[in-house]
């Protein structure tokens, strides 16, 4: 039996399309699901875990210490040696003269300093601290949430190609159709070669579509896999489907982003810290009182001089007030520059709550725009499958030509392409309004 050009066409797209799925094909896949890749990247994404560790550095600062409530206690201690030549002339005329003379000291010190008043600037470095590690929590939380979004978003889009893949599996599956059955009326002479030729350069088109597809699913899955900080080999499958998005209630919307979202929360705090620093400056214009205690212990012995050992030990107390009187009106100039900073942070604090009313209603009114869009195109899809299946089945009756079958395949292509993206869009865009309104870990 003589095999026609176009059999050998499709076989080779064939086995074409089997060595690029041969890689994927011999590992198994397992099947990821949102959760699992939240999940995921929450344990191993590095801008997540750098993000933690700053927060918990910021943390970590938090501390009585650090804030001066508790003494400074340091402890010291030298041991000296020295050879010496010493010529000694006294007033009674006698000479002591030493060649090499050797002397030795051991000096041992503690001194304690403790800040009994300095203005009240240490409660409000404590609470400066407090605030900065409410911020470090905040940007950390960001930038989990912006990461969990590209996640999602990520992941929704791999699931949006994988449906395509699978539409374009069903138009390939046609034409595949299509091509057999217009050889069978070549030989029985109810069609001509060129029909059968037009029939195998749509069906390449679709399989062209296809190979392009897969290349672009599989630099998705290797695009995830980065963002999940994991093997870039690992394989695996996602959902069939994207679910339906509900369009929330607003008034509960607007009330929780106010209430939750990181942006504003960290103006917020940023505007408290630019007070606090206020009452720092202030705390200077107060005098500092601290407390004094030391116990200090010395030996030493000679070979020439007065006292051959001399020991000394015991500790020492006291009180130190001070107070700057005039330093140049500089403190006045701070006072000024940090009143006009305190304005600054509640200006951008009025800005980006604008800024974010205005975000959140342009995402619910798109994502209620996407709503409606999946409700319509799913309507659409409906009506576009029955066309192309009464299309095929007139072609297989021979009432409709190539021609016109191709142009039902590509409206129910579009269709259903319309479909899976608006739903997408729809999914991305909720996305959004999660990470906007600070839900995004709900």
């Amino acid at each position: 039996m003589k095999t026609t050009p176009h059999i050998m066409i499709r076989t080779k797209t064939l086995v074409a399309l089997v060595a690029l799925l041969l890689p994927v094909a011999t590992e198994a896949q397992t099947m990821l699901m949102p959760d699992d890749a939240v999940r995921i990247a929450l344990e191993n994404n590095y801008s997540i875990r750098i993000a933690r560790n700053q927060a918990t550095i910021a943390a970590n600062n938090v501390t009585w210490g650090n804030a001066g409530f508790l003494p400074s206690l340091d402890v010291s201690a030298s041991q000296n040696n020295n050879i010496q030549n010493a010529r000694q002339v006294y007033f009674t005329g006698d000479i002591n003269e030493n060649d090499k003379a050797r002397s030795n000291s051991i000096n041992l010190n503690t001194a304690l300093t403790w800040t009994l008043f300095d203005g009240l600037a240490m409660f409000t470095n404590y609470q400066k601290l407090q605030e900065f590690q409410e911020m470090g929590e905040l940007t950390a939380r960001m930038t989990i949430e912006h990461t969990i979004a590209g996640v999602m978003t990520s992941y929704y889009d791999l699931v949006r190609q994988k449906q395509r893949l699978q539409v374009i599996g069903k138009t390939l599956a046609i034409s595949d159709e299509r091509v057999r059955l217009a050889e069978e009326k070549l030989l029985l002479g109810a069609a001509s070669r060129l029909e059968v030729l037009q029939a195998q350069v749509d069906y390449n088109a679709d399989h062209s579509e296809q190979l392009n597809g897969l290349e672009t699913y599989r630099t998705s899955k290797i695009r995830l896999n980065n963002l999940l900080a994991r093997d870039i080999n690992i394989d695996f499958d996602v959902a069939e489907k994207i679910s339906d998005v509900v369009l929330p209630e607003w008034k509960t919307l607007y009330d929780n982003t106010l209430e939750a979202n990181a942006g504003l929360l960290l103006n917020l705090a940023d505007n408290r810290v630019a007070n606090i620093q206020l009452r720092e400056l202030a705390a200077r214009r107060f005098p500092r009182l601290n407390l004094n205690m030391g116990y200090g212990f010395l030996n030493s012995e000679s070979e020439s001089g007065t006292f051959k050992s001399n020991r000394t030990w015991g500790m020492n107390y006291g009180v130190s007030a001070s107070m700057n009187i005039f330093n140049g009106f500089d403190l006045n100039r701070q006072v000024a520059n940090a009143r006009i900073v305190a304005e600054n942070a509640e200006i951008e604090l009025s800005d980006y709550r604008a800024r974010l009313e205005a975000d959140l209603a342009t995402a619910y009114l798109s994502l209620q725009s996407k709503i409606q869009l999946a409700d319509f195109e799913e309507q659409n899809h409906k009506v576009a499958t029955t066309n192309l299946e009464i299309a095929m089945e007139r072609f297989r009756l021979g009432e409709l030509s190539g021609i016109e079958l191709r142009e039902a395949q590509k409206n129910f292509l579009s269709a259903e392409s319309r479909l899976i993206t608006s739903r997408y869009q729809a999914r991305a865009v909720e996305i959004g309004l999660k990470e906007i309104s600070g839900r995004m870990m709900e």
